[in-house]
């Protein structure tokens, strides 16, 4: 090799290590500039996304994706089941969601979450294996949970026994709670469950807080977590957690279609995910709101009635109104199938929040049912504390324009 070959050949190493060395410096103060960015938005009384997953060989078990505004101390957790069904454009293919998931390589999956509920940037993120929670909930003094119906399971390993009732979960039991997963038990009461688990377990990691954020347990936590998260942003949140009012935690669900894709069922979101991405936008807005209301309003209870000949409406009334978070008590006909405007009453006494409940589907006539009826009599003796009569401007998601004058109930 002659000697401006060998000059050309050192030179060329060189540019490599450079660029490399410029592209770890890229991906190093991205790193940081993201996890200064999780740091300022609890600073400064902002809403962060934070995807917590629980899995075993790779194979995601519970995923959850947490919205937590810093300023009301309040969240929303949307259960993502592993089968929803999602388009992957940039190999054009559908797959289930936990199809590109890999917790060494996190990229593929974290960008399906965001397009899924919407989000502008991929989540911050908690990777844990079932060996890696059983350690937390030690840690934490076990997660207290109510048990409807005892549990009984033969499995590979052993019998499950867990019994009915208030039950303090230790580390194993924890996993084995979430182990289980029986063929008559439903889809719903599955997420139930993961729901119902996620919510206890930040309940126990907010009251214990203090104990987490010290120098001797840190460490071990953090070796025992899969994390987006550097070493202030962790301790920011541990400190953050202490604050989170988990009593009112809003659980949202992926609701949609189930159809057979290659032999396998796929969860398809309603509307093609639109949806899903609105109602992480109005849960987003109702967390942001430091109104009383907006604790209160998760709680009315709602009664719907179909007020038009179109069969099934109201069905899809309570499945939009389930998607956001609210308890559907009943669903019927009403009186008369001519109503051309869909009305919102209050039975309860708190027109704020029949408003609020209104403005999820977009109607804007909203009365109090003591303005209609003067005489106590003739009012409504229902258990709901909202009842919303569907016309004909409601096309099963929200109010439209349908070009017609009156008002309310014809």
């Amino acid at each position: 090799m002659d000697i401006k070959g060998a000059i050309l050949n050192k030179s060329n190493a060189i540019l490599v290590v450079l660029v490399l060395f410029i592209v770890a410096c890229i991906v190093y103060f991205y790193l940081q500039g993201r996890n200064d960015v999780l740091s300022e938005t609890f600073l400064r009384e902002q809403e962060a996304a934070i995807l917590f997953v629980i899995y075993n060989d790779d194979e995601i078990i519970v995923s959850s994706a947490l919205l937590y505004n810093s300023n009301t101390k309040r969240g929303a957790l949307f259960d993502i089941p592993a089968n929803t069904g999602i388009i992957f454009s940039e190999v054009g293919r559908v797959d289930r969601i936990d199809s590109v998931f890999n917790p060494h390589n996190p990229t593929a999956y974290l960008n399906a979450v965001s397009r899924l509920l919407g989000l502008s940037t991929p989540p911050f993120y908690f990777f844990l294996t079932l060996e890696e929670l059983s350690l937390w909930v030690d840690f934490i003094g076990g997660v207290e949970l109510f048990i409807g119906t005892p549990i009984f399971e033969r499995t590979t390993s052993g019998i499950i026994s867990l019994p009915s009732g208030s039950v303090l979960l230790d580390g194993n039991t924890a996993r084995q709670f979430l182990s289980i997963q029986n063929n008559s038990e439903s889809s719903s009461a599955w997420t139930e469950r993961r729901h119902r688990f996620m919510q206890a377990f930040f309940s126990k990691l907010s009251s214990r807080s203090l104990f987490l954020a010290n120098r001797h347990t840190m460490p071990v936590l953090k070796a025992n977590v899969t994390t987006n998260m550097n070493g202030r942003a962790f301790d920011v949140l541990l400190n953050e957690i202490a604050f989170f009012d988990t009593s009112s935690l809003s659980r949202q669900n992926i609701r949609g279609n189930t159809r057979n894709i290659e032999n396998q069922p796929l969860l398809f979101p309603y509307n093609n995910g639109l949806l899903v991405r609105e109602t992480v936008n109005q849960v987003s807005a109702m967390l942001r709101s430091t109104q009383t209301v907006a604790n209160e309003v998760w709680s009315r209870r709602i009664e719907i009635q179909n007020g038009t000949t179109r069969n099934g409406l109201a069905a899809q009334a309570r499945q939009r109104f389930e998607s956001m978070g609210f308890s559907v008590l009943t669903i019927g006909n009403a009186p008369t199938n001519d109503v051309i405007y869909t009305v919102v009453l209050d039975l309860s006494g708190n027109l704020d929040a029949a408003y609020r409940i209104a403005e999820t589907i977009g109607a804007s006539r909203v009365y109090s049912i003591a303005d209609i009826y003067d005489d106590e009599a003739e009012r409504s003796n229902s258990l709901a504390d909202i009842q919303v009569i569907l016309g004909r401007d409601f096309d099963g998601q929200f109010v439209r324009q349908v070009g017609i004058e009156g008002d309310g109930i014809n």
